[in-house]
C-alpha cells in the first residue's frame, strides 16, 4: 500500500505540475492569439471576376424578358442601334480593356454607355458571361448596387410556359447620388438640379438560371 505520507506528497506535487502546465499552455494560448491580427477595415474589393465565357451578339443574342430580341419584337425600335453599338461584351468595358484576351469585366464604361438601352444591352452581355448568380452579385456589390437580393417572381410549383420565361431574379437599387455619379444628366452638371430618386435594376432568370433579361428603371419625384 505504500506510507501514506508518501502518496499525499505525490498528490500535492502532481497537483503543482498540472497547475503550472495549464498556466503554460495559458500562456502559449495568449502568445498565439496575439500574433493574429484583428480583421478590421473596408470590405473586400474584388478586382477581377472570373467569367464563363465572353458573351456576344452572335453566341448569346439579346433578350427581352425572356423573348429574343429580334426585327419582329415590338420593342426591336427601342433596341436596335444598342444591340448593333454593343455586339460584344468587350464593347461595353472601358477602352484599356476592349482590346484584352482577358478582360475585367468589372471595368464598365459607364460614360460611355449613358443610356438606358445600352445599359441593359451591356449588362445582359456581361451577367451572361458571367453566367452566375454569386457572380453577378458580387458585380452589383463592386458597383455599390444596394439591398442585393434574389427572388421569385412565380412560386416553385408554377409551370413555365417556355424554357426562357423568366420565373425569379435578382434585385438591387441605387439611390440619387449613386445613380448621378455614373450617369450624370446635364441638368444636374450644368445646375446640380435633379427630380431623379433612384434606379432600380433587375436581373430575369429561368427556371435553369439562365439569365433571360436585364431591365433598368428610374424613380422620379
Amino acid at each position: 500500500m505504500g506510507d501514506p505520507k508518501v502518496r499525499k506528497v505525490k498528490r500535492i506535487l502532481l497537483s503543482v505540475v498540472v497547475v503550472v502546465a495549464g498556466l503554460a499552455g495559458l500562456n502559449r494560448y495568449a502568445q498565439t492569439q496575439a500574433d493574429v491580427p484583428e480583421i478590421e477595415g473596408p470590405p473586400i474589393v474584388y478586382d477581377h471576376l472570373v467569367y464563363d465565357h465572353l458573351a456576344n451578339q452572335e453566341t448569346d443574342p439579346f433578350m427581352f424578358s425572356g423573348n429574343l430580341m429580334n426585327g419582329e419584337h415590338a420593342r426591336w425600335p427601342q433596341y436596335r442601334r444598342a444591340i448593333g453599338q454593343f455586339q460584344d461584351v468587350r464593347d461595353c468595358l472601358v477602352d484599356e480593356e476592349r482590346g484584352k484576351d482577358n478582360p475585367n469585366l468589372l471595368l464598365i464604361d459607364w460614360q460611355h454607355l449613358k443610356k438606358r438601352r445600352n445599359i441593359e444591352v451591356c449588362l445582359f452581355r456581361i451577367f451572361r458571361s458571367l453566367n452566375s448568380i454569386s457572380l453577378i452579385r458580387k458585380w452589383l456589390e463592386f458597383h455599390e448596387f444596394q439591398n442585393i437580393r434574389y427572388s421569385r417572381i412565380f412560386s416553385e410549383t408554377y409551370i413555365p410556359q417556355s424554357q426562357t420565361e423568366p420565373v425569379a431574379g435578382i434585385f438591387g437599387s441605387w439611390s440619387a447620388e449613386e445613380t448621378l455619379n455614373r450617369l450624370p444628366t446635364f441638368m444636374w452638371r450644368v445646375f446640380g438640379w435633379t427630380l431623379l430618386q433612384g434606379t432600380s435594376i433587375t436581373v430575369k432568370l429561368s427556371e435553369s438560371g439562365e439569365i433571360v433579361g436585364v431591365g433598368l428603371s428610374y424613380t422620379y419625384e
